[in-house]
């Protein structure tokens, strides 16, 4: 081989090989290019993400928290005030169970009261009607007006001590000055000999009971004359 043909292939692998270099050399720019914009906006939002607050944000965020803090303490107070309110319900519904069930009970005791009130009232007048009978019998029997004057005084007497251990009282208030609480004018009767407002004649007796008001003694009560 002559030596101009060896310096021209050695040329030719010299310039080869700087074109290699150099396409590998771009290859590699374009590679890097192409990783730092793919990295880019990974950078560009951890940027973002470590970005400062600004005051206004700060404060907003502050007052976030705040409000929602209240309105966590107010459902708070309100779940305590309605299980409040529930414990009054159940309460109030237990005492009026209660009430209705006293009054019953007292309704029931009162009617037992009374019967037993009637009966040992009627029991204490059994007798007199045992002296009436009597009596009638013995208006049947004998034509004598004495006898059967004397036995209805006997059971009129029975009668008024039965009422008096009862604590019955009369109200006879013949003579005493007229009282509105305790007697009832049925007239009036003009005379110069009483003080206006006294009782001339009881029309019918009253009756007390423990001191209280069975019947006003019905009554004629003075007034002075009309002297026109």
């Amino acid at each position: 081989m002559s030596e101009a043909k060896k310096k021209n292939e050695s040329y030719s692998k010299i310039s080869y090989g700087k074109i290699l270099f150099k396409n590998n050399e771009k290859s590699n720019e374009e590679a890097s290019k192409n990783q730092s914009q793919k990295i880019k906006p990974e950078s560009i939002k951890k940027k973002k993400l470590k970005r400062k607050k600004t005051k206004s944000e700060i404060k907003l965020n502050k007052k976030i928290a705040e409000l929602k803090k209240e309105i966590d303490e107010k459902n708070n107070q309100l779940d305590e005030k309605n299980n409040q309110l529930n414990d009054y319900i159940d309460t109030l519904q237990r005492k009026q169970a209660e009430f209705e069930n006293y009054k019953k009970r007292i309704l029931r005791e009162q009617s037992k009261s009374k019967t037993l009130a009637n009966m040992d009232l009627i029991k204490k007048l059994l007798p007199i009607l045992d002296d009436l009978e009597k009596v009638i019998i013995s208006k049947e029997n004998k034509d004598e007006v004495k006898a059967i004057i004397d036995g209805i005084d006997i059971i009129y007497k029975e009668f008024d001590k039965i009422l008096n251990k009862e604590g019955v009282k009369e109200v006879y208030p013949e003579g005493e000055m007229f009282d509105p609480r305790y007697h009832h004018a049925l007239m009036q009767f003009e005379s110069d000999e009483h003080e206006e407002g006294t009782v001339l004649e009881v029309l019918q007796k009253g009756y007390l009971l423990n001191d209280r008001l069975l019947r006003p003694a019905t009554v004629k009560v003075s007034k002075k004359p009309d002297k026109s």
